[in-house]
C-alpha cells in the first residue's frame, strides 16, 4: 500500500550512500523480507507446497541495514546502521 513512500525512501538512502562514497548495489530496488535461506535447491522443492503465508500489514519505525558475508558455515551478518523513520 505504501510502495511510493518506500521507493522514495530508497532513493534518499541511495543518494546519501553516493554522497558518502559508499558502494551499493545499483540493481532496481525490490522491497522484500528474507524469511529463510536454503542451501540446496532440492530442499526448496520439498518445502514449496508446505509453506502457507498470510498477508500482513505493519508499520515500521526504523530501518536496519546489515552487511552479509556468505561463508561455508553460513551467512555472517553485521549491523551497519539503524535509521529511525519519521511517523509523519
Amino acid at each position: 500500500g505504501e510502495l511510493g513512500k518506500l521507493h522514495a525512501l530508497t532513493k534518499k538512502i541511495r543518494k546519501g550512500l553516493k554522497k558518502e562514497k559508499i558502494w551499493f548495489d545499483k540493481k532496481p530496488f525490490i522491497g522484500h523480507a528474507t524469511l529463510a535461506r536454503i542451501k540446496k535447491s532440492q530442499d526448496l522443492k520439498n518445502l514449496v507446497g508446505k509453506v502457507k503465508v498470510k498477508r500482513v500489514k505493519f508499520m515500521a519505525d526504523e530501518v536496519t541495514f546489515y552487511q552479509s558475508q556468505l561463508t561455508e558455515a553460513g551467512p555472517i551478518y553485521e549491523k551497519i546502521k539503524v535509521i529511525k523513520i519519521n511517523a509523519n
